[in-house]
Order: C-alpha cells, then sequence, then structure tokens
C-alpha cells in the first residue's frame, strides 16, 4: 500500500502550501502537503491517489503540471510526492 500527496508551488510568490494535520489522525498537528493513503479506486497508481487527496484536503484539483518530487519508504510503505506548479495562489476549502 502507498501514500501519496502534492506540494503546491507558486513561484511568482514564492510560497507553497502545506497543512496542519489534525489532533485526531497519525503524526498529529505536524505539517505536510496535502496527501494521504491508497484507495482501491485509485488503481495502484500513486498519481491518482495524490491528486484524489489533494481534491478531498483542499476542496479543488491542482492546476499545475503534476512532476515526481521525492518517494519515501516507510515501514506502511512508500509515499510517493509530487509537485504542482500553479500559475497563482489560492484559497483552499479545508476539510477538518
Amino acid at each position: 500500500m502507498h501514500g501519496a500527496g502534492i506540494l503546491p508551488v507558486v513561484p511568482s510568490t514564492g510560497r507553497a502550501l502545506v497543512l496542519l494535520r489534525s489532533q485526531y489522525v497519525s503524526d498529529p498537528l505536524t505539517w505536510t502537503p496535502p496527501g494521504g493513503g491508497e484507495d482501491p479506486f485509485d488503481d495502484g497508481q500513486p498519481r491518482w491517489t495524490a491528486v484524489r487527496e489533494f481534491v478531498e484536503e483542499v476542496g479543488r484539483p491542482p492546476s499545475g503540471h503534476l512532476m515526481p518530487l521525492a518517494t519515501v519508504y516507510n515501514p506502511t510503505g512508500p509515499f510517493h510526492l509530487f509537485v504542482s506548479v500553479e500559475p497563482k495562489e489560492f484559497e483552499p476549502k479545508l476539510d477538518w
């Protein structure tokens, strides 16, 4: 099982979006890019996991081109991080 996420960056402002995790999840109260674990609907594709999780957590799909940034291997499986170069900043509609 894999996890995946997307780090959205805006070159014109030099800013990136990271989220503060809820106190009720694993690794509580830590900063992280939007992301999460694989669902059966993701068909084993980390990119699909990353986009689905981004939409769930931010309320919109990434508008930039997704590029692989890193893969971290954890005891629970690999976590694939992508970067999305966004044309402008946006206001996320965050879930809990």
